[in-house]
């Protein structure tokens, strides 16, 4: 298996365009930004204006329309066929979903392991001390053996961060993480994102929370599916 090389997305033109019953909808208009190693961007803009599009387009969840997105190697992933994309998406990319998604029939242990035997990353006899480590990390190894049901709101998005970071991604995408949360796990979730941009990841978190501003190095604003304002942080 070839050695991992994305540590830059660069996007060029992004539309997409979806067909429904009053017509033809422009929900991403022209888009193009470069996504680095290391950047902590947050993409924010009123309900509609194409937020969850862009990332869903990025992290190879959705297709554009029109216009490309390219890796550091030269891959195109819009390119890839739905198998290609599959295994690029599970080896480079981390996604945190906004009501976690986990699966609720799996313990905590066994969400975070999905992903290396769905990808097989990592050799099989390490996989659960690697997971237990991350959940560790974390602060919620205690509670590997349960159900999601049976942790708090903020529990439950720690374990999906955990699932999102266990394949070692060079980019993780989070649609409004800290959306369902109280203000203190809300600030523990921003520094376990931040942490993992000085890292070297690129994190980029959909947010309609300006008050996080202080976090992220670079803040890209949406408006009718185009970029209307891109503000970098002060060095």
């Amino acid at each position: 298996m070839p050695p991992k090389s994305v540590w830059r997305l660069s996007a060029q033109n992004l539309s997409r365009v979806y067909q429904c019953g009053s017509g033809r909808v422009k929900a991403l208009d022209d888009v193009s930004l470069d996504i680095n190693k290391g950047e902590f961007i947050a993409v924010t803009g009123r309900s509609g204006s194409g937020k969850t599009t862009l990332i869903n387009m990025l992290a190879g969840l959705d297709r554009a329309s029109e216009g490309t997105i390219q890796t550091a190697d030269g891959t195109k992933i819009n390119k890839l066929d739905e198998e290609e994309l599959a295994r690029w998406r599970g080896r480079n990319v981390g996604i945190v979903f906004q009501f976690y998604q986990l699966l609720p029939s799996l313990t905590v242990l066994e969400n975070t392991l999905l992903p290396m035997d769905l990808c097989g990353v990592h050799p099989k006899v390490g996989r659960r001390d690697h997971a237990m480590s991350l959940l560790n990390d974390l602060g919620i190894n205690e509670h590997a053996s349960k159900l999601p049901r049976d942790l708090s709101g903020g529990q439950q998005q720690r374990a999906a961060i955990a699932r999102a970071l266990v394949n070692d991604p060079d980019v993780v995408f989070a649609d409004e993480p800290t959306g369902n949360l109280d203000s203190t796990t809300a600030m523990a979730v921003m520094e376990l994102f931040a942490a993992q941009a000085a890292k070297g990841k690129a994190v980029i978190m959909v947010t309609h929370d300006l008050d996080l501003a202080p976090y992220f190095s670079r803040i890209i604003t949406l408006g009718d599916g185009r970029i209307v304002a891109e503000k970098a942080k002060a060095a």
